[in-house]
């Protein structure tokens, strides 16, 4: 895939047509799940950009497979992890599902990665994790069907382009939207954990695996919250991707049918509804605010025995 791109300069043409044909889904998207709580647009913007960045490191891996990289005093080989699965894993069913296992939990690493650099910074509610993981999602989703037009176009067959579009646009992104939006929602509660675990806990909720491991270990609960539910939305999210690319791309049948006929529209109805549902939860759009840090700056009180010049205050102070 990354060797097409290589080729856009022999066709101009045709890969300004693909980048034209990918903005389409991208930019329709866009406007469904973030019309109604607009980002702001240069963290957007950028969040795209990373997005399309976490891809191309993606494409560069499988492209770079079987290769030896030459350094110094050591040498690098890119493994291809499809091989060794295949080694591993006599049965072919199993093997291509953990393949496309790995490829989902690859993916969506890369993705939610972009979110991280681009945007932790400013995150104040568990809504703008969700909202932002989309966009990365559009930018991995954007440069990949570049690619997969480009391809249709310049050395395939023009009369499959559209069903190509189509499926591309509705479904392959939408895979993507879902899988980093749920990533999302697990990463922006585990982001928000204090905040986020008091207020479950005036609630009457209880965390006991957090208090499990506290009793026995002393681990902070917060901390142990958090790498909860990093590990648990990289689970769900790698899966769920896992998946869909597995019914999709091998032969499996039901009922004498192709399983991808009833799993597409299944993904697709209650993908949508869920994504909706985390968008619209009022608990998600609370804001807990980011990571600020004042100075302030005060005299020498005399009738005290301690000189505080200056004094850094967080705005989760309370809270670490």
């Amino acid at each position: 895939m990354l060797s097409v791109f290589l080729q856009a300069k022999l066709y101009p043409v045709e890969f300004v047509s693909c980048i034209l044909l990918a903005l389409i889904p991208a930019f329709a998207w866009l406007w469904i799940f973030l019309r109604k709580h607009p980002e702001r647009k240069a963290y957007v913007g950028l969040t795209f950009v990373f997005g399309m960045l976490s891809a191309l490191v993606v494409l560069g891996y499988q492209a770079s497979w079987g290769d030896t990289f030459n350094f110094v005093y050591f040498k690098v080989e890119a493994v291809d992890f499809q091989e060794n699965l295949r080694g591993i894993v006599s049965h072919s069913v199993w093997a291509s599902f953990l393949i496309f296992l790995s490829v989902g939990f690859m993916e969506e690493t890369a993705k939610h990665y972009a979110v991280i650099q681009a945007d932790k910074n400013i995150f104040e509610s568990v809504d703008d994790v969700i909202e932002l993981s989309i966009v990365s999602a559009l930018g991995f989703a954007f440069l990949e069907n570049i690619g997969y037009f480009f391809m249709l176009i310049v050395h395939g067959q023009g009369d499959d382009l559209f069903v190509t579009f189509l499926m591309r646009s509705v479904f392959v992104v939408f895979i993507h939207i879902l899988c980093s939006g749920i990533y999302g929602a697990f990463y922006g509660m585990g982001f928000f954990a204090k905040p986020y675990m008091k207020k479950k806990i005036q609630q009457g909720k209880t965390f006991y695996i957090a208090e499990f491991f506290h009793r026995i270990f002393h681990w902070r609960p917060a901390k142990m919250f958090y790498e909860r539910m990093v590990i648990e939305g990289l689970v769900i999210s790698s899966v769920l991707h896992g998946i869909y690319d597995f019914i999709l791309e091998t032969n499996v049948t039901i009922f004498g049918k192709p399983l991808f006929i009833f799993g597409l529209p299944l993904y697709l109805v209650f993908g949508y509804w869920y994504l909706s549902e985390l968008l619209a939860k009022k608990e998600n759009h609370e804001r807990f605010g980011h990571l600020v840090i004042k100075e302030e700056y005060t005299d020498k009180d005399e009738d005290t025995e301690e000189e505080t010049p200056v004094r850094l205050k967080n705005a989760f102070e309370a809270m670490q």
